[in-house]
């Protein structure tokens, strides 16, 4: 047989197939994806919750660092607000009666602060109430994401803190 021949006997065979999926095999695919989809999901979501936490941690943190450079480049007391009595709804940063930064709340991530205590630096950089100020950022109902702290010493630096092993303390690991 000669070379044409064989390449012309092979190419006919080719026309009578299909190329494609069976429908065992779209099925087989179809159940495959369901199960990755089933166990990725969850981690999936918890990896969304705690990029939500992480993103509204440091907003926080640089809404401090704004506040601490305009009180003292203002020489005067500069507060940071939570908008509607909740920081959860966002936050403003004011010296004055000026608004000079603002933040509204996009992210369901729940933000603890201490109670009765407002959050302002005076012209030397300094917290106005004495002792620390301590913020928590969770996820509510998500035991999976780790709390975030933001912690201001009576000095007025801020710093980041992470429950890492999820006991409700940020400052012991």
């Amino acid at each position: 047989m000669s070379h044409d021949t064989k390449h012309h006997n092979h190419a006919a065979m080719r026309v009578g197939s299909q190329a494609g999926f069976t429908a065992i095999e779209l099925v087989i695919a179809m159940a495959i994806a369901a199960i990755l989809v089933a166990v990725a999901g969850p981690s999936l979501a918890d990896l969304l919750a705690a990029q939500r936490v992480k993103t509204t941690t440091f907003d926080f943190y640089a809404a401090l660092a704004l506040a601490r450079s305009e009180a003292i480049k203002r020489n005067t007391v500069v507060d940071i607000a939570p908008r509607n009595g909740n920081f959860v709804n966002g936050w403003d940063i004011r010296a004055g009666g000026a608004v000079l930064s603002s933040r509204l709340g996009l992210s369901p991530v729940a933000i603890s602060v201490p109670a009765g205590v407002t959050l302002a630096y005076d012209q030397d950089g300094r917290l106005t109430s004495s002792g620390r100020y301590d913020v928590r950022l969770t996820t509510p109902g998500n035991a999976n994401v780790a709390t975030r702290c933001v912690t201001v010493d009576p000095a007025g630096r801020p710093s980041i803190r992470i429950d890492a092993n999820r006991d409700g303390n940020c400052f012991n690991g």
